[in-house]
C-alpha cells in the first residue's frame, strides 16, 4: 500500500465510522445532590430539579424515575424539564439520605437526596399580614437552616423550606408576596414567594 494514501484511508475509514454509529440523545441534570433542612414533624416543601435535553427533538416521555425511599417521592415534569421530587418527611427524627434514579432511555443519572432534622431551634417569628400564618427561623448553628409556616389557627406547621448557612433575620415585603432571608454565615439573601411558599431565588 502506498503508505502516503495511508492517513488517507484511514482517516476516511474514521469518518464513516462516526456516521455509522447512532447518536445517543438524552439529559443532563442540572445538579446531581439536594440538601433539605426542616424542622421536626414538618413536611418539607416540594423541590425541582432542572434538566437540559442533549437534543431538541429528545422523547422526553422516555424518562422515568423512581427513588429508593419512601420520603423522597419523584416525578418527571416535561413542561419545564423538571424532576419535582415531593417528601413525606413529618416521620423523620434523624438524617437521612434516599437517592433518585433518572432513566433516559439511554442511561441512568443518580440524584442524591440528604434530609437534615436538627433539634428545634426557632430563633424568631413573624406574622403574615395577609395569611393565617406564622413564619419562624429554624436554625442549626453555623450550617443550613430553614423557614417553618405555622397555622396559630390550626396550631400546627404547615410547611418548611430550606434557606442558607446560619438564617438570622428576616423580613416581609411591602405587599406581602416574598419573605427575605439573612444568612449571615453564608452572606446571602434568600427569596421566598410567600403566594406559593416555594423558594424563589438566592
Amino acid at each position: 500500500m502506498n503508505n502516503k494514501l495511508y492517513p488517507f484511508l484511514l482517516l476516511s475509514f474514521w469518518a464513516l465510522f462516526v456516521m455509522s454509529v447512532p447518536s445517543f440523545a438524552g439529559i443532563t441534570l442540572n445538579q446531581n445532590q439536594v440538601a433539605i433542612v426542616f424542622a421536626p414533624t414538618c413536611n418539607h416543601v416540594p423541590v425541582s430539579v432542572p434538566y437540559i435535553p442533549a437534543e431538541a427533538s429528545f422523547d422526553e416521555s422516555l424518562i422515568t424515575v423512581s427513588s429508593d425511599s419512601e420520603w423522597a417521592l419523584p416525578s418527571v415534569n416535561s413542561e419545564s424539564d423538571r424532576i419535582e421530587i415531593t417528601f413525606a418527611t413529618e416521620d423523620l427524627i434523624a438524617s437521612y439520605t434516599a437517592t433518585i434514579s433518572v432513566d433516559d432511555g439511554e442511561k441512568v443519572t443518580e440524584l442524591f437526596i440528604t434530609a437534615t432534622v436538627p433539634p428545634l431551634d426557632i430563633y424568631r417569628l413573624l406574622d403574615d399580614p395577609l395569611r393565617s400564618k406564622t413564619y419562624g427561623i429554624q436554625r442549626d448553628g453555623i450550617y443550613n437552616g430553614s423557614i417553618i409556616a405555622f397555622d396559630p389557627v390550626q396550631e400546627s406547621l404547615v410547611s418548611c423550606i430550606t434557606v442558607g448557612k446560619s438564617p438570622t433575620d428576616f423580613v416581609i415585603n411591602d405587599d406581602s408576596t416574598e419573605l427575605f432571608v439573612i444568612n449571615s454565615v453564608g452572606k446571602t439573601i434568600d427569596v421566598i414567594n410567600l403566594e406559593t411558599f416555594s423558594h424563589k431565588e438566592t
